[in-house]
């Protein structure tokens, strides 16, 4: 992989924890990678969810992921939970 690129799919740290086609973090299943994204987005943005699925605070992801390419395997020009991340990851928002 390039420098300065994390790998962010499952089964890492960083995963997105929906998969499609079967159940997943909290029972849930995603027919289709929007609706995968989309639930990432949701879990997210609930921080009983986030801690439910056991996935990191904001603040995790930004002191790992900020400044850096992640790699996913999702097809480019389609929804991907990098997306999310990166938008986390690149914010200055610390109070989460």
């Amino acid at each position: 992989m390039p420098e300065h690129t994390l790998k962010v799919c499952r089964p890492s740290k960083w995963g997105n924890p929906f998969p499609i086609g079967k159940a997943g973090a909290l029972g849930k299943v995603a027919p289709d990678r929007a609706s995968s994204v989309g639930m990432f987005r949701a879990m997210l943005a609930d921080a009983k969810m986030r801690e439910a699925a056991g996935y990191p605070s904001d603040a995790e992801i930004r002191a790992a992921l900020s400044g850096k390419n992640l790699a996913c395997w999702c097809p480019l020009g389609g929804p991907c939970h990098a997306d999310a991340l990166l938008e986390i990851a690149n914010s200055s928002d610390a109070s989460t």
